[in-house]
């Protein structure tokens, strides 16, 4: 995965953030100018398209933190473990949460199952933040050769949750995490 740590900051942008809106405006175009549009079409493709936005972003979360982390000293290594458990969780639920979707949008009835998405998707977005937190930190940590506390990586933090953003600016840090490790 260190195509992610050794990208420009413009690649991870093209395909982070414009392939899969440039992708969602395509299909909708297509949709909006055929014929036979129905709501059923829309909603059995825009979850996919999210998918793939979410599934690209997932990879470049997995890839800097587990990257990054590998770089730390190992005793001052902040450990992996839940991390790499709250991605996999974040694109698991999040299979699940467009396949809820779909199914309640095309069956008119998805109320009910609300009592088990609503404190599944809490812990999706706990989880999220998690990533922020830990990718933020093990970047903090890296750079300062010492632990961190929140105050020290915290602008990095709300770089990386506004990603279009915070990518102009944390991705070049992240190269040169790359750089100086394989020198």
């Amino acid at each position: 995965m260190d195509i992610f740590l050794k990208a420009k900051a413009w690649q991870i942008f093209l395909v982070i953030a414009v392939l899969p809106f440039g992708l969602h405006t395509l299909v909708m175009q297509s949709l909006m100018s055929s014929s036979e549009i129905t709501p059923e079409n829309i909603f059995k493709i825009i979850p996919v398209i999210m998918l793939v936005f979410l599934a690209l972003f997932l990879l470049w979360f997995w890839s800097i933190g587990v990257g990054i982390n590998r770089r730390i000293p190992e005793e001052i290594r902040p450990k992996p473990r839940f991390f790499k458990f709250a991605i996999i969780y974040s694109a698991v639920y999040m299979l699940i949460f467009q396949l809820f979707f779909i199914f309640a949008v095309l069956s008119g009835n998805g109320s009910g199952y609300m009592a088990i998405i609503f404190p599944l998707h809490l812990f999706a977005m706990y989880c999220m933040f998690y990533g922020l937190y830990f990718i933020s930190k093990n970047l903090g940590t890296y750079e300062a050769n010492s632990s961190v506390k929140f105050s020290s990586f915290a602008g990095s933090f709300f770089l990386l949750w506004f990603f279009p953003i915070g990518i102009w600016i944390i991705q070049p840090r992240i190269n040169k995490v790359y750089a100086s490790a394989n020198t």
